[in-house]
């Protein structure tokens, strides 16, 4: 999960996910879905 969750946070960074985008992905990580 902490992977994913890093994944998410450098594409986020580098703007290949906007903010929204990553709100999602994020909560599904968590969800473990």
């Amino acid at each position: 999960m902490a992977q994913e969750l890093e994944k998410l946070a450098a594409l986020r960074a580098s703007g290949a996910l906007s903010d929204e985008e990553y709100a999602a992905a994020k909560a599904r990580v968590l969800s473990g879905s």
